[in-house]
């Protein structure tokens, strides 16, 4: 299978949106709760939330025959705030591919490190990619507690 990684484009949000929600609704009930969940995924339907986020974002898309199979953003200040890939293509290199292209255009904007706030399922990938865990940190979600880890890289810059 060949995927093309390409700089997303307004008309890909709603396809941006359903994968993020069926993602975290099939891949996250195998570590959170239906709680946990429901809160993470509160925002998926609000087209002006993930409008902002496009405008103040560099978001990337893979795709395969024209299906967006997996995205990933890119604040301008080297913020990682979105990474998913389709339950239905996970464990397919796709992450890689999206988070590769991520990793050049931070060196190519001079960025010096890449920072991010990730969950304990994406905790082995960031750390295969060389992100250091700076610290684990609990929300507290309707009497649940959330946990995530924030991330950094510091990048060695292209010669």
């Amino acid at each position: 299978m060949s995927y093309t990684i390409r700089r997303a484009n307004i008309r890909d949000l709603p396809r941006l949106q359903r994968l993020f929600y069926n993602t975290i609704t099939s891949v996250g009930l195998k570590v959170y709760t239906k709680v946990q969940i429901k809160k993470w995924t509160q925002h998926f339907s609000d087209t002006a939330y993930w409008e902002h986020k496009f405008v103040h974002n560099n978001f990337y898309v893979a795709t395969l025959n024209g299906e967006v199979v997996g995205f990933i953003s890119l604040s301008d200040t080297g913020y990682i705030d979105y990474i998913y890939v389709s339950h239905n293509y996970q464990g397919k290199g796709i992450a890689n591919l999206l988070y590769t292209r991520i990793e050049v255009l931070a060196k190519e904007l001079d960025f010096k490190e890449l920072t991010s706030d990730i969950s304990a399922l994406e905790k082995p990938f960031f750390e295969k990619k060389g992100f250091e865990i700076l610290k684990e940190c609990h929300r507290r979600i309707d009497n649940e507690t959330l946990v995530n880890f924030s991330v950094k890289k510091v990048l060695n810059q292209m010669a």
